[in-house]
């Protein structure tokens, strides 16, 4: 027994779909990808994402970082002293993944 006529266009349009699916995914994956968009006096523009200490939420963000400080601070070297261009905003979220909203809304704001 064979396809029908229906059949086969069926298979054309659900085939359709899927490539169009897959054109988008591609797209929205390109757009993703981390790669430095910029480079500014060896620091890289990067897209870091980290889950929140203190929420549990996932957070990105793009920070100019040099690469060799993100190995440095990967193997011990306090933020501080690895990071010391970031404001302590950034410095934190390395740490702890938390926003400044985070912190304030579990600590207060600064004054």
């Amino acid at each position: 027994m064979g396809h029908t006529k229906e059949d086969w266009e069926r298979i054309h349009m659900l085939d359709s779909i899927y490539l169009k699916e897959m054109e988008y995914l591609e797209q929205e994956q390109f757009k993703t990808e981390q790669k430095p968009a910029i480079i500014k006096m060896g620091k890289i523009n990067i897209n870091i994402e980290k889950v929140s200490t203190l929420t549990g939420k996932t957070h990105v963000r793009r920070l100019f970082v040099d690469p060799q400080d993100i190995e440095d601070h990967k193997n011990g070297k306090l933020a501080q002293e690895a990071f010391p261009y970031l404001d302590k905003h950034d410095r934190e979220y390395l740490i702890t993944g938390s926003t400044k909203e985070e912190w304030e809304k579990m600590f207060g704001k600064e004054e």
